[in-house]
């Protein structure tokens, strides 16, 4: 039998597998939970952004050197700078529209 068929032959193997599906079930959960709760009290909330912090959530929980921190930041800080950005470039686009209508 080279490959356990059932999860409690693959938890009985150790497969590492189980963790995963363990963790991702995890992360979705507790970013599903944190988008009803948003809705809930109409906090505009993105997706991208609570699922990608459930995944450092999980990770950090785990074992807080699971997670690679300079790419977390990195993450943060293009979260930062994209709502600034993007109206700058809303408020562009309409202002090069009203000059060429």
């Amino acid at each position: 039998m080279p490959f356990p068929r059932t999860e409690r032959e693959r938890q009985a193997s150790g497969d590492p597998r189980v963790s995963l599906e363990v963790q991702g079930f995890c992360a979705e959960a507790g970013g599903a939970i944190t988008l009803f709760l948003a809705t809930y009290f109409g906090i505009p909330v993105s997706t991208t952004h609570t699922i990608t912090g459930a995944i450092v959530g999980v990770g950090a929980a785990r074992k807080t050197a699971a997670v690679r921190w300079n790419v977390a930041s990195d993450v943060v800080l293009a979260w930062i700078v994209t709502l600034p950005a993007a109206g700058l470039f809303g408020a562009a686009f309409y202002e090069l529209y009203k000059l060429l209508s």
